[in-house]
């Protein structure tokens, strides 16, 4: 029986075979889609002639800010649990082969 070595290309093929390809690019695209909807609302919220619509287009604003940043904790989060997932494959590989050779050996 053949272990193969971990290495980052078959770590990362397998993510993206669970994830899809376009896993991160698909959030950050979201991520930048909630910005320039912030700044969008902003803007207008700005040029609002009324009250009535000042005060639409900031709470508007309030909503897609707080998308936004829940869009940036959570693409902080993969990041950290797609290296950490990483690190823990390569770490049990490693336990697995010690212990064949433990047993073979």
């Amino acid at each position: 029986m053949r272990i193969p070595i971990p290495t980052f290309s078959s770590y990362q093929a397998g993510f993206h075979f669970a994830f899809g390809e376009d896993y991160f690019d698909k959030l950050r695209a979201r991520r930048a889609r909630r910005w320039e909807l912030v700044r969008e609302f902003q803007q207008r919220a700005r040029k609002a002639t009324t009250k009535a619509m000042k005060s639409m287009w900031t709470n508007l604003s309030k909503g897609q800010l707080h998308h936004a940043k829940k869009l940036d904790k959570q693409l902080k989060l993969d990041r950290i649990c797609f290296f950490g997932g990483y690190v823990l494959f390569v770490s049990v590989t490693a336990l697995a082969a010690a212990s064949i050779l433990k047993w073979v050996v």
